[in-house]
């Protein structure tokens, strides 16, 4: 569904899965999904293990683990020091995208692949996705102290996630405060 959501969206992107060879496992992965999958398997976003395989019927941890390999989180570089500058009509052009990239990280990743407005601002969405995920994780495992935190952690979150929201539909280049330091999207 969000695939064929992004080719209305952008109806002029290249969406060819041509020469994208199958998955040895293709056979677990939905028939709907087959075209989504080969299609952000070229772009990069998904690979498979050693062996090629998809790997569909992952427990949610090894998912994050495949997400942790696909962006070379072991390649953390921290860029609070290092200026960000992009063209402005690359900004004019992926505002939107950068913006929605803030409620579904991936969007620019598969709708503007071109984009380095679009993916700065992915970047730092995942940045928080990640967070908010192992947050929610810790602080789930905690007892008493753990759930307490909680409402006060998803409110830092959700601020975060508007001040996002505001900076990549407003065209600017700014890092998310505490969490937006780190590029793992390159």
């Amino acid at each position: 569904m969000l695939f064929n959501t992004i080719k209305i969206m952008a109806p002029n992107a290249d969406y060819s899965i041509a020469g994208v060879p199958d998955f040895p496992d293709q056979k677990h992965i939905f028939p709907w999904a087959v075209e989504t999958t080969k299609y952000m398997s070229k772009l990069g976003i998904i690979k498979g293990d050693l062996q090629g395989n998809f790997m569909p019927r992952l427990k949610l941890i090894q998912i994050y683990k495949k997400i942790m390999e696909v962006t070379k989180m072991n390649n953390f570089q921290s860029q609070e020091s290092i200026p960000e500058t992009f063209e402005q009509a690359d900004v004019e052009k992926n505002k939107t995208m950068a913006g929605l990239a803030y409620i579904i990280f991936f969007l620019p990743l598969v709708a503007c692949p071109s984009s380095r407005y679009a993916r700065f601002h992915a970047n730092q969405a995942l940045l928080l996705f990640i967070v908010a995920v192992a947050g929610n994780i810790v602080l789930g495992i905690i007892p008493i102290f753990g759930w307490i935190l909680m409402p006060f952690f998803w409110l830092a979150v959700f601020v975060l996630a508007i001040i996002g929201l505001i900076n990549g539909f407003g065209g600017k280049v700014k890092r998310l405060p505490v969490v937006g330091k780190y590029n793992i999207l390159n």
